[in-house]
């Protein structure tokens, strides 16, 4: 362990009589000492210092007075904040999955497969959107963009119902795991862009809160509404054949219960935190990722923001209690019988645990979302107006921080059982939905600018965006799917879970995402 310190320290030793070779003036500052020697006129020469005035001559600019007027602009700002980022990013890693806590190693592959999920949707999403827009000629403006998502979110929804019926068989559990969650996040994006859009087209001065407030329980209601006639669909397809919900019908049930959810949480608790925002600003605020804060926010804003984020972690944890509750009644109560009758909801046992689960995941988007702009508020009040792309990055570092400074409070006090251990564990899932759109927010961002970067050389907008949006994809997504998902569901059950891997049955894992 002594020998690369001892290594070291000789070699400076060796080098250290080669620093009275190099030239110093009366100060004691080593001057520029370049192939040719450089000067304050900005010319240069061969010629030694000690001709016209030697290594005094104040010409010769030192090394003190050249980092002086070194002056960083923006973009090497933003690129040594993408080196930063990616190598604090990539060491967190190593130590959370090394962690000696088997539930911060089951949560750091949750959190990883959830981010490079929402990172794939994200590529896929504007790919396809940028495709479309160019295709069908849409424009520009907010009705037509609000349009094409909404379109784009019906014909996702009915994709991962199909798609998945399609994955169903036993030998394909985790294609039909991967399929879940990407076009679960794919749907989810279009949802949330597609009802966002409609609050800022009703409300037309973008000051009327009741607006953005009936624009969210429309959505609710439509969302809603979608799921539970998929449902009914679904219960008649199962029980068509023989009667009876057989394992593999089930499990894919489970799954499209699970991708609905992802959906539904994704996008009603991006809304909920649209109406919070309206309240506190008194307008509609920008929402897509490229966009800045309005100037109007202060700091005082910012601290009404952090506590209706406060407000819905604890919404959270209640809501993950009472699910606890009524799952533990269910047992009680020994189960259901179904029958063709019956909604596929009712699986569960009973319909308001998929109610309570689906409140639960909302409070925890709304809470995830909420603290996202919480962060974003608090860069740019404290006086930030560098580029967009290194707000982002500022941005996703600060809160993976924070994140993780609560994510080891909150397994210290569950595994202590302070509180109630799952609910807890729940804040520590919505601190990884945190983690993860935070880092999306950033990925937007890169891909627009790249983009952006494409028409100075002559290429197509959106053709640039949907050929790195392709291009990306394809190299994400089959490393997603072979390396890190299999870890995400394999470590997912904590140490319930690793138990079952090792007597070779399937490891109990919630495959509703990481939330």
């Amino acid at each position: 362990m002594g020998l690369p310190p001892a290594l070291g320290l000789l070699v400076a030793l060796a080098l250290l009589p080669t620093a009275s070779l190099l030239p110093v003036n009366e100060k004691g500052h080593f001057l520029v000492l370049p192939p040719e020697w450089k000067l304050e006129d900005g010319s240069s020469r061969r010629s030694g210092p000690q001709d016209e005035g030697g290594l005094d001559d104040p010409r010769y600019i030192t090394h003190k007075e050249v980092n002086h007027e070194h002056t960083p602009s923006t973009e090497s700002a933003a690129v040594s904040m993408m080196l930063v980022g990616a190598v604090v990013f990539n060491i967190c890693l190593f130590y959370l999955f090394n962690f000696p806590d088997v539930d911060i190693r089951a949560q750091s592959w949750k959190v990883l497969s959830m981010t490079v999920s929402i990172f794939s949707a994200v590529l896929l999403y504007t790919s396809m959107k940028a495709l479309l827009m160019e295709v069908l000629s849409v424009s520009s403006g907010t009705i037509g963009r609000t349009i094409l998502n909404l379109a784009l979110f019906l014909v996702l929804f009915v994709t991962l119902q199909v798609a998945l019926f399609f994955l169903k068989r036993k030998d394909q559990r985790m294609q039909l795991a991967a399929a879940s969650r990407l076009v679960a996040h794919l749907a989810g994006f279009s949802a949330m862009y597609g009802f966002a859009g409609l609050q800022t087209f009703l409300e037309g001065s973008r000051s009327n809160l009741l607006s953005a407030i009936l624009t969210t329980a429309a959505a609710t209601v439509s969302t809603v509404g979608l799921a539970l006639i998929a449902s009914t669909v679904r219960n008649q397809i199962a029980m068509a054949d023989d009667g009876v919900i057989d394992d593999d019908e089930e499990e894919w049930m489970d799954e499209v219960r699970d991708a609905e959810n992802d959906v539904l949480s994704l996008s009603l608790g991006f809304l909920v935190m649209q109406c919070v925002r309206c309240y506190i600003a008194g307008e509609l605020q920008p929402y897509k990722p490229p966009d800045q804060p309005l100037p109007e926010i202060t700091q005082a804003k910012t601290n009404q923001l952090l506590l209706w984020g406060t407000f819905f972690a604890g919404m959270t944890f209640i809501s993950t209690w009472l699910v606890g509750r009524l799952k533990r009644y269910e047992e009680g109560s020994g189960g259901t019988t179904f029958s063709a009758t019956q909604s596929d909801h009712a699986v569960d046992g009973l319909a308001a645990v998929r109610y309570a689960k689906v409140g639960q995941n909302v409070f925890a988007m709304a809470m995830a979302w909420t603290f996202l702009f919480w962060g974003e508020w608090q860069i740019y009040t404290a006086g930030f107006n560098g580029q967009r792309i290194t707000g982002c990055l500022f941005l996703a570092l600060g809160l993976l921080c924070l994140s993780l400074v609560f994510v080891f409070v909150l397994d210290a006090a569950a595994d202590r059982e302070m509180l109630d251990p799952e609910a807890l564990r729940s804040l520590i899932l919505a601190l990884g939905v945190l983690v993860g759109i935070s880092w999306e927010k950033a990925f937007h961002v890169s891909v627009e600018e790249v983009a952006h970067i494409g028409t100075v050389w002559g290429l197509d907008r959106a053709l640039t965006c949907h050929m790195l949006g392709v291009s990306l994809a394809f190299l994400v997504i089959p490393a997603w799917r072979f390396y890190i998902l299999p870890r995400s569901l394999d470590e997912g059950g904590g140490a319930a879970g690793q138990l079952k891997s090792k007597v070779g049955a399937r490891p109990s894992v919630d495959y509703g995402g990481a939330y």
